[in-house]
């Protein structure tokens, strides 16, 4: 089947089955994330922001801290 087939396919789908097909795609890519290319310059943005942290000029945040200052603002 061609991609704009399974595309058309798609569109007939309401939107909950919709989100949940995109979960199970995201899953599956999760699954395979040796094969996922990984560009140099996220690997060079990555290693920037470790050597950041590794010498004190960036700081770590607790993601749940984080989540509820996000929560906070849209209430």
């Amino acid at each position: 089947m061609q991609q704009s087939q399974i595309f058309q396919e798609i569109k007939k789908m309401d939107p909950v089955q919709r989100l949940n097909l995109v979960q199970e795609i995201w899953d599956s890519i999760a699954q395979d994330k040796a094969q996922v290319p990984f560009p140099e310059w996220q690997k060079n943005e990555l290693k920037s922001r470790y050597e950041q942290y590794k010498s004190g000029m960036q700081s770590l945040h607790d993601w749940t801290d984080i989540h509820q200052k996000l929560r906070d603002k849209v209430k």
